[in-house]
This record gives structure tokens, C-alpha cells and sequence, in this order.
């Protein structure tokens, strides 16, 4: 992706405040943005590295990036309301500009201050928000992740109901080697968002990582199912078009041989929406399986949208320098699988 905040020489500080700017500009969540400890299970990831639905730290670039002038000339952060979050003061949405740049330039001290009023203020929006993950970001590099886990923990009591957070949040537990609080976060997650399939895999890494095996098991027999149930949606001649999109937008977030086969055929969709987003998800996928149908697609497709998405997911695929033995192939997690498909 092209933003000025990668010719920053700390790259990591900058993509986790590029994803706590994306709750300020974003509905889906697709990381925490920190790199992870070699002893912490993976969240499961597209082979590119970023969803293909509206990509999240994309998002997060244009925000820190760019910022809006106001009337009277002023330089003004960005920060559409989050769904379910209050709308943002003017005050806060300025701490948050100066507080980001404070954070890009390394002068913590000054970002650190910023970013503790910001997280004390009122009301709960996305800039408050966002201030909760970049503080705990700098608590984390200063060796203080008590005072990171009492923010998320805060968090995650005033944003329950808000599933997109709570995938930030459990990931950021378990970042932290707080499993027991991530596997609270997942399955308060799964309870208003079963479909997040991929919070499954990630919930069933835990209890595997913590010696639960059986736990584990569960976890990973409940992804498997919900794999199937989301492909056959997708492939339903009775699913709407949009319907199709809503499971195109969670296969992006994961890579799997079933979801992977099914979004192959939705690039024969009607629908040239679900055709292009099909396309994308490919591409992001690494699917090197699909080189031919996309091939194809970018000949033969009346729309020109569709074409254009099957030439970048083309270009993604083989920038990715995949070999087709290397084809999509998901994790292996079920011994069971003669109750496979679920109806």
C-alpha cells in the first residue's frame, strides 16, 4: 500500500497506530496491529496479509495520512463515527490529531499525555477508542502491560455489544499472554458474531496454546462447520447478492480450501458486485488455483470493474510468488469429517 507513514523508520509502531486509526474510520476489524510474540497463536491471516473487504489498514493510512482542513483552515483529525459509538467532540478529534502526531514522531512522552486525556474524556466514540489502543501500544513498548490489560479490560465493559472491538480487544489479550481474558473476549465476540469464523480458528489456537485440547477441539469443529454453512450460502442460487457479499467479506479474513472453492464459483455470480468481490477475495487469498478462472475473467467479463479486480488479483497472486502445489489448502482441524457438510 502506498502512505507516507511507511517511510517511517519504526514501521511497527506505525502500522499498530494505523490500525487504531482505523477504528476511527472503519466497521470491521481485521487485526491489533502488534507484532506478535513467537510463544502467541497467529490470528488466522489472507496469504497477502490484509482482507480484501475494505481493507482495514488501508483505511487506517488515509486517516493518518491525510487530514481534513475545516472552515477556518485548520488541520482537523479524521474520525467518522464508529456504528454503535457516540459521534466525537471537536475536542476530542483534535487531541487525537495532535496525539498522532506526537506518536509518529516518536515523542512519546507528549503522545503518552495526549492520548490519557483523550481516553478519559467523554463521550465513548472512535477517537476515544482508538486513544485506548495507541495508549496501551505505548504502555506495552514501555514495559507496563498492567496498565495496557486495565485499558482493555475498561474497554471492553463500555463496548460490549460492539463485536468489531471486542476482535481487537481478544486479540490484544492474547498478544499479551492474557489467555484467559482473550478466550472471554473471543467467545463474547462469537455470541453476537457467529459468523466471525475466523475468531473461531483464533479461539481454538488459545485453548490448544493452554494445554485445552478438548476446548480446543470444540473450537475448531465449530470453525469447520461454519466454513461449510458460509459456503453453502455463497453458492445458494436462493442467496441474494448481498448475502453473497456478507460471506465474501468473512472469507477474506480467512484462508481455507472449501471457502476458497466456493468463491471460486461466485466468480460466475449474475451479479457483478459479487463477481468483482469474489475476484478481490482471491487475490488476497494467494489462491493460486483460481489463476485460470481469473485469466478468464479479465477476457471475457462484460464489466470492466470485474476485469479490473481479476487483473489485480492476478498481479496480488503472483507478486505473492506461490507455486501451484502451494494452492489454498486450510487448516486441517476436524478428524471427523464424515458429518461434514453441516445442513
Amino acid at each position: 500500500m502506498i502512505s507516507a507513514l511507511l517511510s517511517l523508520k519504526n514501521h511497527a509502531r506505525a502500522r499498530s497506530y494505523r490500525t487504531a486509526l482505523a477504528l476511527t474510520s472503519a466497521l470491521l476489524i481485521c487485526s491489533a496491529g502488534c507484532d506478535k510474540p513467537a510463544d502467541t497463536p497467529a490470528a488466522p491471516t489472507p496469504q497477502s496479509g490484509a482482507p480484501a473487504y475494505e481493507k482495514i489498514e488501508a483505511a487506517g493510512d488515509k486517516s493518518a495520512a491525510k487530514a481534513e482542513e475545516d472552515g477556518d483552515g485548520q488541520e482537523k483529525a479524521e474520525g467518522p463515527a464508529i456504528a454503535g459509538l457516540a459521534e466525537a467532540t471537536d475536542s476530542q478529534q483534535m487531541l487525537l490529531l495532535e496525539a498522532k502526531k506526537a506518536f509518529l514522531t516518536d515523542d512519546l512522552t507528549r503522545a503518552e499525555a495526549l492520548f490519557e486525556t483523550l481516553v478519559k474524556s467523554k463521550p465513548i466514540s472512535g477517537p476515544q477508542v482508538s486513544a485506548v489502543i495507541a495508549l496501551a501500544q505505548i504502555y506495552n513498548e514501555t514495559e507496563r502491560p498492567d496498565k495496557a490489560v486495565k485499558l482493555y479490560d475498561d474497554l471492553s465493559d463500555e463496548v460490549s455489544a460492539l463485536p468489531e472491538i471486542q476482535l481487537v480487544i481478544a486479540r490484544a489479550y492474547a498478544d499479551l499472554n492474557e489467555f484467559e481474558r482473550a478466550i472471554r473476549a473471543y467467545r463474547k465476540l462469537l455470541k453476537t458474531q457467529p459468523d466471525y469464523v475466523f475468531a473461531q480458528l483464533e479461539l481454538g489456537k488459545i485453548y490448544a496454546v493452554t494445554g485445552n485440547n478438548d476446548e480446543a477441539a470444540k473450537a475448531f469443529y465449530a470453525y469447520e462447520q461454519q466454513i461449510y454453512k458460509l459456503s453453502a450460502r455463497l453458492e445458494s442460487s436462493k442467496s441474494t447478492p448481498e448475502e453473497r457479499l456478507e460471506v465474501l467479506s468473512i472469507f477474506s479474513l480467512v484462508s481455507d480450501e472449501r471457502a476458497s472453492a466456493a468463491t471460486q464459483k461466485a466468480l460466475r455470480a449474475e451479479s457483478p458486485d459479487v463477481r468483482r468481490q469474489a475476484a478481490t477475495v482471491l487475490g488476497q487469498m494467494g489462491a493460486v488455483e483460481a489463476i485460470p478462472a481469473l485469466e478468464g475473467l479479465t477476457m471475457n467479463d462484460p464489466s470492466p470493474l470485474v476485469r479490473m479486480s481479476a487483473q489485480q488479483a492476478l498481479k496480488e497472486i503472483k507478486e505473492l510468488g506461490l507455486d501451484p502445489a502451494d494452492a489454498t489448502s486450510g487448516p486441517t482441524v476436524v478428524d471427523d469429517k464424515n458429518e461434514l457438510p453441516i445442513k
